[in-house]
């Protein structure tokens, strides 16, 4: 798995959103399996849109393909570009219903909080 980020300024974040969504077909084209954009919390027009492909080949062409389209949905300058690869990757857990210390042992750290829980017979969930 590879992914690519780019961040860059636009000229105006709604013209930019307009041109990114309609060229969802040039994300198809290069196989990006997940994609997600995001906005400097004190600059909206500051953009980091992260794309991931199955491997690095798909993030390089993609990252060939898109400098034409990027100066006509009013990208401003140079985007920054780079690229990683997944090294590990790991779920995030949601909370459960407790099911006892068997349980919290698949969960790091859990196993004494749900413990201690049981013999204050306050167990109601764990993480």
């Amino acid at each position: 798995m590879a992914t690519m980020f780019i961040r860059h300024k636009v000229e105006d974040y709604a013209r930019w959103k307009r041109g990114y969504d309609e060229a969802d077909w040039l994300r198809k084209q290069h196989g990006v399996t997940y994609a997600s954009v995001h906005r400097e919390e004190t600059d909206p027009n500051d953009i980091i849109a992260v794309h991931q492909f199955k491997d690095m080949k798909g993030a390089k062409d993609f990252s060939n393909a898109v400098p034409p389209l990027m100066e006509k949905i009013g990208v401003i300058g140079s985007p920054e570009i780079w690229f990683s690869g997944m090294w590990n990757r790991w779920p995030i857990r949601r909370i459960a219903k407790h099911r006892g210390p068997s349980h919290c042992r698949f969960v790091p750290g859990c196993s004494a909080y749900c413990i201690r829980q049981e013999k204050a017979s306050l167990t109601k969930k764990c993480w």
